[in-house]
Formats: C-alpha cells, sequence, structure tokens
C-alpha cells in the first residue's frame, strides 16, 4: 500500500515523545509535512518542538483535525494503537521489528517528491 502525503495532509504522531517518534516527527517536519500533534498518555498539555501532545488519539483528531497518523510503539501495543483510530484516512505503523508502510511525498501540483 502507497500513502500519499501532500500540503493537506495534517499529521500525528503517537508515541512522539519516544525515541523512534521524534526521530521520524523532526524528520518529517524538516522534509515540510505537516505535523499537527502528537500523543503519549500521560504528557498531554505539553508539546515536542512545538508539535502540542495530546493524552489520547481521540482528543488529537479532534483538536487538530488530523487525516493521518503515524504509529511508533512498543509491539505489545501496536495492535491497540491501530484500532483506536482505524477512521482515519492514512497511517504508518512502525513497531519493534516491524516497519509496515510505503511513503510517497507529492508537492502542491502532485508530483513526487522521493
Amino acid at each position: 500500500m502507497s500513502i500519499y502525503v501532500n500540503k493537506n495532509t495534517r499529521v500525528i504522531c503517537q508515541g512522539i515523545t519516544g525515541k523512534s517518534g521524534s526521530f521520524h516527527t523532526k524528520g518529517c517536519k524538516d522534509y515540510g509535512t505537516q505535523m499537527v500533534g502528537g500523543v503519549t498518555p500521560g504528557k498531554g498539555g505539553t508539546d515536542f518542538e512545538g508539535t502540542p501532545i495530546f493524552d489520547t488519539v481521540e482528543e488529537a483528531v479532534k483538536q487538530t483535525g488530523a487525516n493521518a497518523k503515524m504509529i511508533f510503539v512498543p509491539s505489545p501495543f501496536a495492535a491497540l494503537a491501530k484500532d483506536v483510530t482505524s477512521h482515519l484516512q492514512f497511517q504508518r505503523r512502525k513497531s519493534t521489528g516491524t516497519d509496515r508502510y510505503n511513503a510517497r511525498y507529492d508537492d502542491e501540483n502532485g508530483n513526487d517528491r522521493k
């Protein structure tokens, strides 16, 4: 499955305060992705380099209008992380030892930027 991300895609990161989540969120922001929020239970109300953090995905989607997310959580929680946001348009999942995505980034004219 390919994922198309363009200037209108609003992305949240589930697990934003972890090692992988913070690394990839920073990389996405540097690349120009509209990172609108992150989720880490118990850290809501704080931020990661200017990106607001929420306690739940539901709260993050409601507050930010996100239509895509990336998941960086430990393997035992990966299935739960997927289930709570099956309504989002796009998801990227990464858990320990697993990376399931093929991202494609388009410019404002719909041309592939890879």
